[in-house]
């Protein structure tokens, strides 16, 4: 899906160039999107919140926010949505247990209103979906999930910094990026040194900045495919988290705005696609897709495997490895 001339939004097949079908969001022009177990959530400007029939893309429900939508992810196997918006706005938004899974019972879960922490540009769900990390203007922050409420911790990470993209790479980990810099920060919450500096994984290319997507490959793990996409400004990049590694994948200029640029679709048998916007205008925008077939899943696999052999070189790493 993608913002049309008019701000409304063009979806496209898988395997096709041409437009499946356009949906009319009144020209409130789409800022993010999310995909549930059977919904399309699309997050706009102009304080709406739409939501989809995931098969059939017929409109479910249309919720008014309280500022414009910045950011979504989804939480509690694929079954809710967490909302991210300005000047500190955060919902959950969640189903109606007694109405049937596909009708229009979607409804405000959890609330909260964090005003001092600014505008809030990513959102993530951690710890075993237990709490939120935001990326926002001033830092990035932790909040926690309650039965109808979400109460920031006195968790504060990067202060001052402007956090674009926060994921979590492993259990409590987070991996995140600042608007005007190139470089990937990795936090570590159980360890107390990372409030104080955080680890830096440098981008030789200082150009490369506004990072507007990082993400992980459908087939990620933490240690055995431990690899992300991250997207700057004049190109997109593989990320080897773990061994703290970057491999430029396409040279591209990311052209304009710092909403998300790249998708990924899950094949199936560990073959994806990434399709990502190379250029934007009034009139026309060129959106490249590349497939990877599964024998590039399985040598990032291997690639990783030999790291780990080279790292273990001890008496018993060589007889168990």
């Amino acid at each position: 899906m993608t913002n049309s001339k008019n701000d409304n939004i063009d979806v496209y097949a898988q395997d096709s160039p041409q437009v499946l079908k356009s949906i009319n969001i009144q020209g409130r022009q789409m800022n993010c999107s999310v995909v549930t177990s059977d919904k399309v959530f699309i997050g706009c400007r102009d304080r709406r919140v739409f939501i989809y029939n995931k098969f059939s893309l017929e409109l479910l429900k249309t919720l008014e926010v309280p500022e414009s939508v910045h950011c979504m992810c989804t939480l509690s196997n694929n079954t809710e949505v967490a909302i991210g918006m300005t000047d500190g706005h955060v919902i959950i938004l969640g189903s109606d247990s007694d109405l049937p899974s596909q009708s229009q019972g979607t409804q405000i879960k959890n609330a909260g209103h964090l005003r001092d922490i600014g505008g809030i540009w990513s959102i993530c769900a951690i710890n075993n979906d237990t709490q939120l990390a935001l990326g926002c203007i001033s830092g990035m922050y932790i909040l926690d999930i309650g039965v109808t409420s979400l109460t920031r911790t006195g968790e504060k990470y990067l202060e001052d910094g402007n956090i674009w993209n926060v994921v979590e790479y492993d259990v409590n980990k987070i991996a995140c990026t600042m608007w005007n810099e190139p470089h990937i920060y990795t936090i570590d919450r159980n360890l107390s040194k990372s409030k104080r500096k955080p680890e830096e994984i440098k981008d030789k290319d200082k150009d490369n900045d506004h990072i507007t997507d990082l993400i992980t490959i459908p087939s990620y793990h933490p240690q055995a495919c431990p690899f992300l996409i991250k997207r700057g400004a004049t190109k997109l990049e593989l990320i080897d988290i773990r061994h703290r590694e970057s491999y430029i994948l396409y040279d591209d200029d990311n052209n304009r705005f710092g909403y998300n640029k790249v998708a990924m679709t899950d094949r199936g048998n560990k073959r994806f696609q990434i399709l990502f916007v190379a250029n934007e205008g009034e009139t026309d925008q060129i959106i490249k897709r590349y497939d990877w077939p599964n024998v590039f899943e399985e040598g990032l696999r291997k690639i990783v495997n030999l790291r780990c052999k080279r790292e273990d070189n001890s008496f018993l790493g060589r007889i168990f490895n």
